[in-house]
């Protein structure tokens, strides 16, 4: 489970080796000590892939007026220092998936130009490859009232997903 404590502006990890009957105490993803800022919008990933060189990698985005991206090598037991992938400042609802060789892709939302934002990893979120826009959105679409006069929202994120299959579709981006 991860989760964000906005008292103390940080993202930690809890896991369960039990079925959720107990939980470890927090590791810490990161923290955020810049006066403004914030972590939202986290979303996690494991590299599963058994031809992977970084399986069981565990990868962690967010926003923080940029999308941030973070790794543990170690279960979950530390994680890197976060990098900054984007280069505006009005990303949102960054998410991410892996390939079969250990390949990290991220996608994001740019609510300034209106566009779908892409950046891939080839060695497991180490260095990042050049920001691509792969399409345009509708910002209106982004957060959707609901019209129920109840103050609730749904929210649109791109979601990846790749084959790691074996199959003839092996490391096709969706």
């Amino acid at each position: 489970a991860m989760g964000c404590d906005y008292p103390n502006d940080g993202a930690y990890l809890h896991y369960s080796d039990d079925h959720g009957v107990t939980w470890s105490p927090p590791t810490t993803i990161s923290t955020v000590p810049q006066i403004n800022s914030q972590i939202d919008r986290e979303m996690i990933a494991c590299d599963v892939s058994d031809d992977s060189p970084y399986r069981d990698n565990i990868y962690v985005t967010w926003i923080g007026f940029h999308v941030h991206f973070t790794r543990s090598t170690d279960n979950g037991e530390s994680f890197m220092t976060p990098l900054v992938i984007s280069s505006q400042a009005d990303a949102i609802m960054p998410t991410l998936a892996t390939g079969p060789l250990g390949e990290v892709y991220v996608v994001w939302t740019d609510l300034s130009s209106e566009d779908l934002q892409f950046r891939k990893s080839l060695d497991g979120g180490i260095t990042w490859q050049p920001m691509i826009t792969i399409g345009e959105c509708n910002p209106q679409l982004v957060y959707h009232d609901l019209n129920c006069n109840s103050g609730y929202r749904m929210t649109n994120y791109p979601v990846p997903a790749v084959d790691i299959s074996d199959g003839p579709h092996r490391g096709a981006i969706y």
